[in-house]
């Protein structure tokens, strides 16, 4: 039986999780650590709603399948390593670009986001594709509570 009370501070929590994860992926762009940090932020938030609303639900929110995610992530990652040879500079280069913004606001970006997004994503589905598993395997075999 699962408690009402447990969901929805489930979903609350999850949203706040996935603020931090974004935090940190945008605010440690550039420097080590950022997209791997999100990434495990994220997969908390997984465990976090699978333990308080279940393996089928979770499935049906999210609609597409974790092992599918960890492709788009690996992929996001050769291409950016790979798309500065193409543009004749050394694999893995990256740029810098500042932006001024309205106020005297001034945003720093640089590509090593996009290389952060694709560990993001990999670590994240990559996670929650082996906590999915785990979880059903045990749900099936009644080791814990349906």
């Amino acid at each position: 039986m699962r408690s009402f009370l447990l969901g929805q501070l489930a979903l609350v929590l999850s949203v706040a999780g996935m603020i931090v994860a974004a935090g940190l992926l945008l605010k440690a762009h550039d420097t080590p650590g950022g997209g791997f940090v999100a990434g495990i932020s994220t997969a908390f938030v997984v465990v976090l709603l699978i333990a308080a609303r279940g393996t089928p639900w979770f499935r049906a929110r999210v609609g597409v399948a974790p092992e599918s995610l960890l492709l788009v992530g690996v992929g996001i990652l050769f291409a950016s390593a790979f798309v500065p040879v193409l543009l004749g500079a050394p694999a893995a280069t990256h740029g810098t670009v500042t932006l001024h913004l309205p106020l005297g606001v001034e945003w720093k970006l640089s590509t090593t986001l996009i290389f952060d997004l694709g560990v993001t994503i990999t670590i994240a589905s990559g996670l929650a594709s082996a906590i999915l598993v785990l979880w059903e395997r045990l749900v099936t075999e009644e080791r814990i509570l349906p």
